[in-house]
């Protein structure tokens, strides 16, 4: 998931992909939360 996050950030830098809209924003948090948590589950 970190290198598509990255590969996101450099296409959006050189203006190949556009900027995420709010629904995808937020769609990424939960599943970076959910990653988050699942590291530090005891």
């Amino acid at each position: 998931m970190h290198l598509l996050v990255g590969d996101q950030q450099i296409r959006r830098i050189i203006g190949t992909l556009p900027a995420p809209g709010e629904a995808q924003v937020a769609a990424q948090a939960r599943i970076a939360m959910a990653q988050f948590m699942a590291l530090c589950a005891p």
